[in-house]
């Protein structure tokens, strides 16, 4: 089982606290030694890029070897440590998979490649990449998915952060991609039956994650093509819809993050519920709160209907709108499947 099925939660929508969190790291840049993989090569700490906090237990820290960058991850403990390398075992020799390339077993420490930058800063920062690249980018993330469902992994973590990519630029500035990884497997899971597992918390980022895996109900691979067509809609435009961090206006409506985020997927993909899933949540506090997001959604979109999908998706054009939006069905037995996703002609349009 991932370390991240550990987490406990407090209350049915707020903070989740990782039973891990007397092994959190604050390190000092000073403090930092050299670490030696079982490679034997020798990774030279540089800054570091994270600490550690209760929500996210690990510090990432850059780190050069023979005069080529790294990052080095510390692992909050073993067991985080010896997931990521069954996860390795599984898909060490993946070019689409961020695998690492070393390890100190002593540190619980893995030494991972280092890309140009993750999608989220690509988008974030504005930068130009020529017509088409945004689609190759999203097909190679399909594949590295395809290459977890087919052996009955689920990511359960799909987002723009994790989503890395190595390019280069000529003398005029034009970038050119060079290979595209998805990356972070501390919540990567294995079916036992390839179908679903039931949970009993919410599992990756709050932004990203499907009604099932809000609610802590269950995961399946239709979760990972939820998050996936998420990642979509973002790339192509979406991301003031989707991605959220006004935290004074959240306190002041007296929401929480995982509150707006729900009513905003409703507005958005609803506002109706579909039964199917409904009937299969059984804490009466989820029925709760998901009618309220719907109530909240059903407001917004009266205000303004644009909000939703069925509006704007189509100018995304008829196939990605038809793709899409079965991608985010909020009912996951009427999503695709991985194959499906890759095989539909919207990635024949470039």
């Amino acid at each position: 089982m991932s370390p991240a099925l550990s987490f406990r939660r407090h209350g049915a929508i707020g903070t989740y606290v990782s039973t891990i969190r007397r092994g959190l790291r604050s390190l000092d840049p000073r403090s930092l030694s050299t670490v030696a993989g079982i490679t034997g090569r020798q990774y030279v700490p540089g800054h570091i890029l994270q600490s550690g906090s209760e929500l996210l237990p690990f510090t990432t820290v850059q780190a050069s070897c023979e005069g080529n960058s790294y990052i080095l991850k510390y692992m909050p403990n073993r067991r985080w440590f010896d997931h990521l390398q069954s996860v390795a075992a599984n898909f060490g020799h993946s070019s689409r998979l961020l695998m690492p390339v070393d390890s100190n077993e002593q540190e619980s420490a893995v030494i991972l490649p280092k890309f140009s930058n993750s999608l989220s800063r690509i988008i974030e920062n504005n930068l130009e990449f020529p017509d088409g690249v945004r689609s190759k980018v999203l097909v190679s993330v399909a594949e590295a998915i395809k290459e977890m469902h087919d052996q009955d992994w689920l990511h359960l973590d799909i987002c723009p952060d994790n989503v890395l990519i190595n390019y280069s630029s000529d003398g005029n500035g034009e970038k050119t991609v060079k290979n595209v990884a998805l990356g972070a497997f501390e919540c990567a899971h294995k079916l036992d039956d390839g179908l679903a597992m039931c949970v009993q918390y919410p599992i990756g980022d709050v932004t990203w994650r499907s009604l099932e895996t809000q609610t802590g109900t269950f995961i399946s691979k239709a979760s990972d093509i939820y998050s996936f067509g998420l990642l979509c809609l973002y790339t192509l435009g979406a991301k003031d819809l989707l991605v959220y961090d006004d935290v004074e206006e959240l306190q002041k409506k007296k929401f929480t993050l995982q509150q707006e985020i729900l009513a905003r997927h409703l507005a958005l993909f609803g506002p109706t519920l579909p039964e199917a899933l409904m009937s299969r949540i059984k804490k009466e506090i989820w029925h709760k709160e998901l009618n309220a997001a719907a109530t909240a959604a059903s407001k917004t979109l009266e205000m303004n209907p644009k909000w939703s999908f069925r509006y704007w998706g189509g100018s995304l054009g008829p196939e990605a709108y038809d793709l899409f939006s079965r991608m985010t069905n909020l009912n996951p037995w009427a999503r695709p499947t991985i194959e499906q996703v890759l095989k539909h002609s919207v990635w024949d349009e470039d």
